[in-house]
C-alpha cells in the first residue's frame, strides 16, 4: 500500500470524524492559541528569538507536570487510591511504550530501511 494511499485514507477517517464532531466553546480559546502561535512562529521563524523556543517549551512542559502534580496531591481520592491507580498507569505505560516501539520499527522497516541493510 502506498503512503500517498494511507494518507488519503487517514485523511477520510479525519473527515468522517469531523462530520461528527461538534465544537465546544471552551474549544475556541484553545484554537485561536494555536492558529495564533503558528502565525505568530511563521512571522519570527527568520528572527534570532527563535533559538530560545526549544528552552521555553521545556521550562513550559515543566511547569505544566509540576502544577499536574499539585493538582493530584490535593485530590483526596487519587491519594487514597494511588496504589491501584499507580498501577493501572503503570501496565498503561510499559504497553503504550512497547506499542509505540513496536509501531515505529514497523514503520522504518516499511518505509525508511533500505533494501541491501
Amino acid at each position: 500500500m502506498s503512503l500517498l494511499r494511507i494518507i488519503s485514507k487517514g485523511c477520510g477517517l479525519f473527515f468522517l470524524f469531523l462530520h461528527n464532531f461538534t465544537i465546544r466553546p471552551f474549544m475556541i480559546p484553545i484554537f485561536l492559541c494555536i492558529v495564533t502561535g503558528i502565525l505568530i512562529g511563521y512571522l519570527l521563524r527568520k528572527t534570532s528569538f527563535v533559538q530560545y523556543t526549544g528552552f521555553l517549551l521545556s521550562i513550559s512542559v515543566v511547569l505544566l507536570l509540576f502544577f499536574l502534580g499539585i493538582s493530584v496531591g490535593i485530590n483526596p481520592q487519587v491519594v487514597n487510591n494511588f496504589v491501584s491507580i499507580g498501577l493501572d498507569a503503570f501496565f498503561l505505560t510499559i504497553g503504550g511504550t512497547l506499542g509505540c516501539l513496536f509501531c515505529a520499527k514497523l514503520i522504518y522497516q516499511l518505509y525508511f530501511k533500505k533494501r541491501g541493510e
